[in-house]
């Protein structure tokens, strides 16, 4: 066994004696801020945030109470042909399924201030299947949240979002989406799971038993290059139920 991942694998077997019973772990955000109040117009004060999160008719409706101009810029990712004009406290929305994910008036654009964009828990893939966040994780350490998300409850895949408009990109393994099968059976153990001590990015846990009791198969070490995950290490392992319990779970986030 490789030194790389006799490390990944000590790490593993911990997480397995102390988590046999966790549930998936979930870190899902909701953005409920209240309306501002005694703001006065043109005032930098990111006040716009409170916009985010907001559906666009909310938005629109909070805007026209507050006697503040408003508009979309964004649009699903597509930005929009709008006036260059400087209207100091109007509103500036970036839209995603009907979400405000940003805010900012043209004095803030003007100052470099604003709300940065704040991602809606679900999203919707390239075909239309609509996923709930589950976790967020920077896997390859470069300040931005890979997503994992899930449409049915043992299936989960993985995206980087575009920070500028929450768009997602997906993480592809072998030239497809990655797609993980997550959960505990009688006939199989799946997992994902990721840490900073680890040796590689994304270890997946893929095992297989015929008798419920005794779970063997492969451990996989995987690092993101860019939007590809690319197998780095890989050993054969054979646990208990118990432990591979505590492997059979999204432990990322």
């Amino acid at each position: 066994m490789s030194l790389r991942f006799s490390l990944a694998a000590a790490v593993l077997a911990v997480l397995a004696a102390a988590c046999a019973t966790d549930a998936v772990t979930t870190t899902t955000t909701t953005t409920s801020v209240p309306p501002p109040s005694g703001v006065a117009p043109g005032e930098t004060d990111r006040s716009s945030l409170s916009f985010v999160g907001l559906t666009t008719d909310a938005a629109a409706d909070r805007a026209a109470a507050q006697n503040r101009p408003s508009r979309i810029v964004s649009m699903d990712g597509e930005p929009l042909i709008v006036t260059d004009d400087y209207v100091e406290d109007r509103l500036n929305f970036t839209v995603i399924d009907s979400i405000v994910t940003a805010a900012f008036t043209d004095a803030e654009l003007a100052t470099g201030g604003g709300a940065d964009p704040v991602c809606p828990d679900t999203a919707t893939d390239e075909n239309g299947t609509e996923y709930q966040t589950l976790a967020r994780y920077d896997l390859d350490g470069d300040g931005r949240d890979e997503v994992f998300g899930s449409a049915t409850a043992n299936e989960i895949r993985i995206w980087t979002r575009n920070p500028d408009d929450c768009s997602l990109i997906p993480v592809m393994l072998d030239g497809a989406p990655a797609v993980f099968p997550i959960g505990l059976s009688d006939s199989a153990a799946s997992g994902l799971d990721c840490n900073p001590s680890y040796v590689d990015d994304l270890y997946v846990v893929a095992l297989t038993s015929s008798d419920g009791e005794t779970y063997g198969g492969r451990i996989t070490g995987y690092n993101l290059a860019g939007t590809e995950l690319v197998e780095a290490s890989g050993e054969g392992a054979e646990l208990g139920r118990a432990d591979a319990a505590g492997l059979a779970v999204l432990h990322c986030g």
